[in-house]
């Protein structure tokens, strides 16, 4: 039996009706595990990939989206985001004697935020905004 993908508008509606129901949903895991189980009551054959859903909730802007992180001890410099594989910008302050430093990055799509210790998602966490 093929699989159906269903459209960004019925899969916006039908995690804001989860929220709506439940206020907070801990993991990525939970949500697409809900997300899929309202899909199928729909079409038996719909279904959305981990990736898609992360993606069009990042979109919603009545959804808060916090992580909880993790240190990554390699230390490298990050090039892209890790929630969602954007241009990721360092950000700047100034040091006692007034010099620019590098303090952290910042992502303009997602609102990540990590530190010179590169914290990475460990955990996100779905709350309808107000």
């Amino acid at each position: 039996m093929a699989v159906k993908i269903p459209s960004k508008k019925l899969v916006s509606s039908v995690i804001s009706d989860i929220l709506s129901k439940r206020k907070v949903v801990i993991t990525l895991n939970e949500l697409l595990y809900l997300v899929n189980k309202e899909l199928k009551k729909q079409s038996f054959s719909y279904s959305i990939s981990f990736n898609r859903l992360k993606k069009i909730v990042l979109l919603m802007p009545e959804i808060e989206v916090k992580t909880k992180k993790r240190l990554d001890r390699k230390r490298r410099t990050l090039k892209e985001c890790p929630v969602c594989r954007k241009e990721i910008k360092k950000i700047f302050g100034k040091n006692v004697f007034g010099k620019r430093i590098h303090v952290g990055y910042r992502c303009g799509y997602c609102g990540y935020r990590a530190d010179l210790n590169h914290t990475i998602p460990r955990e996100y966490i779905f709350v309808l905004r107000k």
